[in-house]
């Protein structure tokens, strides 16, 4: 590297680490630093839109990854995100997704008011927002909210999930029969090598398209876990600048900050991780029905001993989280109350 690309690297990256890093193969790559590019020079996020083979094995990553090697990553890196993808755009989907599901709430529960007293609409002795002030929006009103948001993403990434559990549950099975060919071969029995070597490429393939599938599933479900945590981000940001003294009383700043941090964090883990937990019974199905077959009925002993230990941890499991819920509660309010304490601390000159 010439002085003057020392000097334009340090103009480029001025607060931040433009340095050459030296890892396992740096060595065979160019000595050339990449620069930090220009906004204009900053590519559009691929992502979902990008050709299938880049999309499919992953390879539109691979720029990326190259320049990460050579330097420490910067902002300035990263592509721009299209318009999709912008919290903007997604907040105001989800915004017309769950105004609609609370219009029909709102709708069923005046319904239900006028019912009670025997009024209409236009007979009613109250009022509209006192007709709403017992009115609840349950939780799953939301959650339907954010799937339908996210309708296309997740599911897909549910579909990948699917295909690497039927993959796992049925690449012993070609592996077996491999083991089989290969201990003929041994054995000097008579073969057909195109056999075995069909074997080979089949359980290659089913391994390759395992892994493939396995990191769809998570890009796909963890991209929507992001993506659910930024739009209730903005939501409770939002709702926190117009919410009444009487919702400021019950959710004080520590108390939103707890929401927006450590409660989110938790939401989009569980986004990323619940397919483990819808998919659950495909391969146990897969699993059952194969050691039925290879070992017959003596394969439900050890089926109903799965069974028990799977209740005995389930109540065991159940146990703790009530314990930890309740430890949670005074945790959350010991936090808010610390929170609460430095904001509003003043310090006293005398």
């Amino acid at each position: 590297m010439t002085v003057g690309d020392s000097d334009s690297v340090e103009k480029q990256g001025a607060g931040t680490d433009m340095s050459r890093q030296k890892r396992l193969i740096s060595f065979a790559l160019s000595k050339k630093v990449p620069p930090l590019p220009e906004e204009d020079e900053r590519t559009i996020y691929p992502g979902y839109f990008s050709q299938f083979h880049k999309y499919f094995f992953f390879s539109w990553m691979f720029p990326l990854l190259k320049v990460g090697y050579l330097r420490t990553l910067q902002p300035e890196d990263m592509p721009k995100l299209t318009e999709d993808l912008k919290v903007e755009k997604m907040h105001a989907n989800f915004e017309k997704i769950f105004g609609k599901y609370v219009t029909q709430l709102k709708h069923d529960h005046l319904a239900k008011k006028y019912a009670e007293r025997n009024e209409t609409a236009e007979t009613s002795s109250k009022t509209e927002e006192e007709d709403f002030d017992d009115l609840k929006i349950p939780v799953f009103i939301l959650i339907k909210s954010l799937y339908f948001s996210f309708f296309i993403e997740y599911n897909t990434g549910v579909v990948f999930k699917i295909f690497s559990d039927v993959l796992s549950c049925l690449l012993p099975l070609l592996q077996k029969a491999l083991i089989k060919f290969v201990e003929k071969k041994s054995l000097g029995l008579d073969t057909r090598i195109g056999q075995g070597v069909g074997y080979s490429i089949g359980v290659c393939l089913m391994i390759l398209f395992n892994g493939i599938c396995i990191n769809h599933f998570f890009y796909n479900s963890m991209m929507t876990g992001a993506r659910v945590k930024a739009i209730l981000t903005k939501s409770l940001l939002l709702k926190s600048f117009t919410v009444s003294s009487k919702g400021k009383h019950r959710f004080p700043f520590g108390k939103i900050n707890t929401l927006m941090g450590t409660d989110l964090s938790r939401v989009d883990f569980a986004i990323g991780f619940l397919p483990f937990g819808i998919t659950f019974l495909i391969p146990f199905a897969i699993t059952i029905a194969l050691l039925i077959v290879n070992i017959g009925p003596i394969a439900l002993v050890g089926l109903g001993i799965f069974l028990l230990s799977t209740i005995i941890f389930g109540a065991s499991a159940r146990t703790m989280i009530e314990e930890r819920k309740a430890a949670t509660i005074w945790t959350d309010k010991r936090v808010n109350l610390i929170k609460e304490l430095l904001k509003n601390f003043r310090v006293v000159k005398y």
